[in-house]
């Protein structure tokens, strides 16, 4: 089970009337990130805080570069950084604590996620991140409790809806995490997190038949996957009741 992979990103800005400088590099440098053009994205960035060091939006938007670089320690210091300019802004929280629950440096993400919520308690992304740091703490009711908050702020999140049912299952909740497990697969059907949570919960309920076409749903979408093809493995050492 993956953590969330989706930071909070800001839009482009849109300004009004004449843009400074900086506020016209920050445009392109946007532009630049969500065209992938990586490189010249941070070239950009790297151009507006050797004018301004402490741009909290140039700093939170270096540390999701750096993120999807497969920077994290990087990312962390951006991260840090836009927080120290701007405490009240919730996405540099919420970003910073994400990237510390996936480095398991819980403790210090907690904070960051919980202080992301109290500024902005509409973040449904930040909720499924908190809900994690919980589930890995073994914090199961709390994690329940966050899953079930970010589905609630967006009942689309395939994410939130598989993590519940993890949770669930581990908890012994089958029902439960049966139908959170269909919730995922609805919301995002080429998940293959939800597929395989599917299975496990579908296997665990007795439905063998049913658990093995999910796995093989998972594996026509990443017929690759070594996740799917170890569920499936485990599958057919399983007894099981047979769908009627």
């Amino acid at each position: 089970m993956h953590l969330i992979d989706k930071l909070v990103a800001a839009p482009p800005s849109i300004y009004n009337g004449a843009m400074s400088n900086d506020e016209s590099i920050l445009e392109a440098a946007v532009a630049a990130h969500l065209e992938g053009r990586f490189d010249d994205a941070e070239t950009l960035y790297a151009q507006i805080l050797a004018e301004d060091s402490e741009n909290g939006e140039a700093l939170h938007l270096m540390g999701m570069l750096c993120f999807q670089q497969g920077r994290a320690d990087q990312a962390v210091d951006y991260y840090n950084r836009a927080v120290a300019s701007n405490p009240a802004v919730a996405k540099y929280h919420g970003n910073l604590g994400t990237v510390l629950v996936m480095l398991g440096r819980y403790d210090e993400a907690v904070g960051h996620l919980e202080q992301a919520l109290a500024l902005d308690p509409s973040l449904a992304e930040i909720q499924n991140s908190l809900g994690a740091v919980y589930r890995d703490t073994d914090r199961m009711d709390d994690a329940v409790a966050s899953f079930r908050e970010a589905i609630r702020l967006d009942p689309a999140y395939a994410q939130a809806h598989a993590n519940l049912a993890a949770v669930l299952l581990a908890q012994g909740n089958k029902a439960d995490a049966l139908i959170s497990a269909r919730g995922a697969v609805a919301s995002d059907p080429e998940d293959l997190d939800a597929r395989n949570i599917l299975a496990a919960a579908l296997a665990e309920s007795g439905f063998r038949e049913d658990a093995e076409k999910e796995l093989r749903h998972a594996l026509e979408l990443a017929p690759d996957d070594p996740g799917t093809q170890r569920n499936l493995e485990l599958l057919s050492e399983k007894p099981g009741v047979s769908d009627n």
